[in-house]
């Protein structure tokens, strides 16, 4: 028997206004479901959950159980309400996949063939585009809320408290927390006065000054002495395209009353940049912030192009280089500042893949899949139609044994034959009448939906804040980037790409900065 999971999701309850209601969701999604002659497990719901993440219980749930359960179909009301995060979606997707369990999306009529595979790709990224729009309305609307001396929620810092706005319906504020005032402060001074942060977390603790119940740690202790509201601001805006953005570049906003002093506040700051400046300058995972690691290869010995360092006058540097050199197998040393790289690679993808005409390209051949579609509609009803004769066909036989006089057959022997036929018969006419129940494409895509198409699909590219969501999605259509001598040769799937020939991109960009006089990178 077919088998099914419902899934369905909305943000917030404000959103739920707008957005197709769980309910309703859940109808279509049934509905669907009857379409499919499946039959539904179980049915899964998240409120109030962002889709930008797949930390969502109710979704985790509906994908362990499809892995557990031998389910059919996963079945949602759209991708955006799988996922609006690009890099999430396609793990998951990978997770349903290894378990044989195929996606059905009610609102969105997907091919499964190389123009699906691409339409989908795009329609993810739409997804996470949208996600990041909502999150900056939301940041928008935060904002204005922390100017006005609101709270927006969250964890309660150490040292306040809530109250209740009067006259202000749903509104709270910020507000000393007499009890703990006095431990905020001691730990600033303490800090000021050379104590390190599991320093600190002791001897509180020996004092019997205790987080809230809790006893201090050393992680506790410098979140504490690092956050901006114990001075009555609310910090926006701290990660960025490469991750935690420097503190000049937050949104820094006065709300609430402070705890502790404009001018010990600083001078701890000081003291912590100061004692995190050579950490700082060694920078952090290169992995989470290279666009094409596991892509690029090495042109001599086809080995994987591994990120390596090297320490400036003043500054890190990250170099692709080939794995081979790096593991002292010989090859040669062929090292590519990923800082140039990656943005240019990026421009060449951008210039070359997501251009007008291309897309115009995938716009023909959908109208070509749509010219053919009642065709490959009608050889489909037939086949299924014969493969039904066929195994009427064995029934009549297995009954003609039946019936024979000699008694060498009994129904004991060949019932559980004709129980499997007749199965096998009710799944092909419940997939006839699904396809001939299928409605053909619609397309009604202008020049100018194009061009909008092509910008906006770049511009999500480039402006996304994690890296490892564009790597994934170049992935989806590039096998490898080969480092040559002279030239950059680009290996990818194209019916992805519509295109049918691998290009070759010339370059004689010197990627190396000029060398110092001690023979190291230049800063």
């Amino acid at each position: 028997m077919t088998t099914c999971v419902i899934y369905a999701r909305v943000s917030t309850a404000k959103q739920a206004e707008k957005e197709l209601p769980v309910q309703s969701q859940i109808d279509k999604c049934l509905a669907h479901a009857k379409s499919l002659g499946a039959d539904v497990k179980k049915v899964f719901t998240d409120e109030g959950i962002s889709g930008a993440t797949d930390n969502r219980p109710a979704f985790q749930q509906a994908i362990s159980y499809c892995e557990n359960f031998d389910v059919d179909y996963f079945i949602c009301w759209s991708t955006s309400r799988f996922a609006r995060n690009a890099l999430e979606a396609k793990l998951n997707k990978r997770r349903l996949a290894n378990s044989s369990t195929k996606i059905s999306y009610v609102s969105q009529n997907i091919d499964k063939g190389d123009s699906g595979f691409i339409y989908e790709g795009i329609l993810e990224l739409f997804d996470e585009y949208y996600s990041r729009q909502v999150s900056q309305d939301t940041k928008r609307s935060m904002i204005a809320n922390a100017q006005k001396g609101y709270f927006n929620g969250g964890y309660l810092t150490f040292g306040y408290q809530v109250e209740k706005v009067l006259g202000e319906k749903n509104k709270t504020r910020l507000v000393p927390n007499p009890m703990e005032v006095g431990t905020v402060n001691r730990i600033f001074e303490l800090k000021l006065s050379g104590y390190g942060g599991k320093q600190i977390a002791e001897l509180l603790n020996a004092e019997g000054r205790l987080n809230r119940g809790k006893k201090w740690n050393k992680t506790s202790i410098l979140g504490l002495l690092r956050n901006e509201r114990v001075v009555g601001r609310i910090a926006f805006g701290k990660k960025g395209r490469d991750g935690s953005l420097p503190r000049s570049e937050w949104i820094v906003v006065d709300s609430h009353e402070p705890i502790v002093s404009y001018e010990l506040y600083d001078a701890v700051q000081q003291t912590m940049d100061s004692q995190t400046q050579k950490a700082v300058q060694e920078g952090g995972s290169p992995k989470s912030t290279r666009f094409f690691t596991g892509l690029l290869k090495c042109g001599k010995c086809g080995k994987s192009m591994k990120i390596e360092k090297a320490k400036g006058a003043t500054k890190t540097y990250y170099y692709y280089n080939c794995s081979t050199k790096q593991a002292g197998l010989g090859c040669e040393d062929r090292r590519i500042n990923s800082a140039i790289f990656d943005p240019w690679m990026t421009d060449v993808i951008c210039a070359e893949v997501l251009t007008e005409r291309n897309l115009k390209d995938l716009l023909l051949q959908l109208n070509d899949l749509c010219g053919s579609w009642a065709q490959k509609k009608r050889d489909r009803c037939n086949e299924i139609v014969q493969q039904i004769k066929e195994y009427e066909r064995k029934n009549s036989r297995l009954y003609e044994l039946l019936e024979d006089d000699t008694g060498i057959y009994n129904v004991q022997d060949l019932a559980p034959r004709l129980r499997s036929n007749n199965e096998t018969i009710r799944k092909l006419n419940t997939e006839l009448a699904v396809a001939e129940t299928e409605k053909p494409p619609q397309l009604e895509i202008s020049e100018t939906d194009l061009t909008e198409l092509s910008e906006l699909l770049v511009d999500i590219i480039k402006t996304t804040n994690n890296p490892g969501k564009v790597r994934e999605f170049f992935k989806t259509f590039i096998h490898s980037i080969t480092l040559q001598d002279n030239e950059i040769k680009v290996k990818y799937r194209p019916e992805a790409l519509i295109t049918v020939n691998s290009e070759i991109v010339p370059s004689e960009r010197k990627w190396l900065p000029l060398p110092d006089s001690n023979g190291g990178p230049a800063d």
